[in-house]
C-alpha cells in the first residue's frame, strides 16, 4: 500500500508546516513524490534504475524531440516543487532522500522544447523539424480551451474526475490544504483548483455496474423524470476516496435515504446531484478565500448534458456558460503550441481569436436553488456524521 500522510511526513523528516508552505498542496497518495518514496522503500531494484522522472506527456516529448524537460504546471503537481518561486524544492528533495538529478529542467508551457527528429518522423508520420512546445497539465490545457485566461473566470469540469479551476495572480497558501495551488500555463500566473476524484466516473460506475450500459441519451431522459432532490435520495461521490474538501482517501461512496419508491432514474439524478454538490464544496472554499468569480464555464461530460447543466446552475445558483469547442484540453494544447511558434502574441490573444463562449447561459431557478441549498447542508453533514464509519469500513 502507499504511505499514509503521517508516514510520509515521518519518512520525510521535515515539519508539516514547512512542507505545506513550500508545496502549497496536501500530501496525498498517488502524487509523484509519495510514489517515488514508495518505490524506493518497496521496489529498490526499480528505484536504482531511475535516470529521470517525467510525466507521461514529457516522455512523449522526449521521444519526439530527444529533449528532456517538463513545464511549470506539471512540475508544481509533483509535491517536489517550490510553488511560490517556481523552481524545484531541491533542499526538500535531498532531505527526503531522493536524488535531485531525477528532476529535469522546467520551462514555460509555451516554450519550444525542440523539433521532431527524423527517427520520430519515420515512426509517427509527423514532419521532421516540426517544433514541439512543452505544453502543460490536463487542467491547465482544459482551462485555456475554455478561454480561462484571467482572474474571475471559473472552469467547472465534470470528466472522469471533477475540477473547479480559476487563475490567480499570486499563489494562495490555503492553510487547511483542501484545494490545490499550482503554477499556471499562462506565464507568471498561478491557479487554484478543487479536485473531486469520481465525478463522471460515478455515473459511469452506476451505468456499467447497475444500469447495464444505457446510452447517455437514455440516462439524461431518466434523470429529467425525477424532481430536484431525487425525492430524498442523496449520493456522496467518494467512490475513490476524496480530495476537495476532505483530503481523505478512506472516504467512501454512499447512497443515503434509499426507499422502495426509488428507481434507477432516482439513482441517476442523485449521482448527478452529488457530483455537483462536490463541485460546490470547492466554490465555497473559493468564496472563503475571496477569489474573484464572475463567469462560470462548464466543460467535459457535464457540459454535454442539458439536465446536468441545469443541475449545476441550480445547485451553484449561478449562470453557467459553455464554449463551442468539444475537446477543450486538445484545443488548449493547440493554442499553447500556436503561441509557442509565434502564430499568436499571447495565450490571451489566441483565446480571444479562437474560443467562442455561447452567449446564452443556463440560468438557475431561484426556488429550486434555495431548495438545493438546504440539501447541500445535509450533504456536508453526511460526511461529518459518517467519516468514522467510512474509515472503519475501509479497514475491513
Amino acid at each position: 500500500a502507499f504511505f499514509s500522510k503521517s508516514e510520509i511526513l515521518i519518512f520525510m523528516g521535515v515539519g508539516r508546516e514547512t512542507v505545506k508552505k513550500l508545496l502549497m498542496n496536501s500530501i496525498f497518495t498517488g502524487f509523484q513524490m509519495p510514489s517515488l518514496l514508495w518505490i524506493k522503500k518497496n521496489e529498490p531494484f526499480v528505484y536504482e534504475k531511475i535516470n529521470k522522472v517525467l510525466l507521461p506527456k514529457d516522455y512523449i516529448r522526449l521521444k519526439l524531440t530527444g529533449e528532456c524537460g517538463t513545464d511549470f504546471t506539471d512540475a508544481s503537481a509533483t509535491l517536489a516543487f517550490d510553488i511560490q518561486n517556481r523552481k524545484w524544492a531541491f533542499e526538500l528533495i535531498k532531505k527526503v532522500g531522493l536524488n535531485p538529478d531525477f528532476y529535469p529542467e522546467v520551462h514555460e508551457s509555451i516554450d519550444i522544447a525542440g523539433q521532431v527528429t527524423v527517427k520520430a518522423a519515420e515512426e509517427t508520420g509527423l514532419a521532421a523539424g516540426t517544433p514541439v512546445v512543452y505544453g502543460g497539465g490536463d487542467q491547465s490545457m482544459q482551462s485555456i480551451g475554455n478561454g480561462i485566461v484571467k482572474p474571475g473566470q471559473v472552469s467547472l469540469t465534470i470528466g472522469t474526475g471533477g475540477q473547479t479551476f480559476s487563475i490567480i495572480p499570486e499563489p494562495i497558501y490555503e492553510t487547511e490544504m483542501r484545494t490545490h495551488t499550482f503554477c499556471n500555463a499562462v506565464p507568471q500566473t498561478w491557479s487554484i483548483m478543487g479536485a473531486n476524484l469520481a465525478a463522471g466516473l460515478s455515473l459511469s460506475w452506476l451505468n456499467k455496474k447497475i444500469l447495464n450500459n444505457l446510452s447517455y441519451s437514455e440516462i439524461n431522459e431518466l434523470a429529467k423524470q425525477v424532481t430536484p432532490g431525487s425525492e430524498g435520495l442523496l449520493f456522496l461521490p467518494y467512490l475513490s476516496g476524496e480530495r476537495t474538501p476532505h483530503m481523505d482517501d478512506l472516504a467512501r461512496g454512499t447512497f443515503l435515504g434509499l426507499t422502495l419508491q426509488h428507481s434507477r432514474a432516482h439513482l441517476i439524478r442523485s449521482v448527478m446531484e452529488g457530483v455537483v454538490f462536490a463541485l460546490k464544496d470547492s466554490i465555497e472554499i473559493f468564496h472563503s478565500l475571496n477569489i474573484k468569480m464572475d463567469t462560470f464555464i462548464a466543460s467535459g461530460g457535464g457540459a454535454r448534458s442539458d439536465v446536468w447543466l441545469k443541475i449545476q446552475a441550480n445547485i451553484l445558483n449561478k449562470e453557467i456558460y459553455k464554449v463551442n469547442q468539444l475537446e477543450q484540453a486538445c484545443t488548449g494544447a493547440a493554442i499553447t503550441a500556436g503561441v509557442g511558434i509565434g502564430k499568436y502574441d499571447s495565450i490571451q490573444s489566441a483565446c480571444e481569436t479562437i474560443i467562442r463562449i455561447n452567449p446564452e447561459p443556463v440560468r438557475p431557478d431561484p426556488t429550486v436553488a434555495g431548495f438545493y441549498n438546504e440539501i447541500y447542508e445535509l450533504y456536508k453533514n453526511a460526511y461529518v456524521q459518517n467519516k468514522q464509519l467510512f474509515h472503519q469500513l475501509a479497514m475491513k
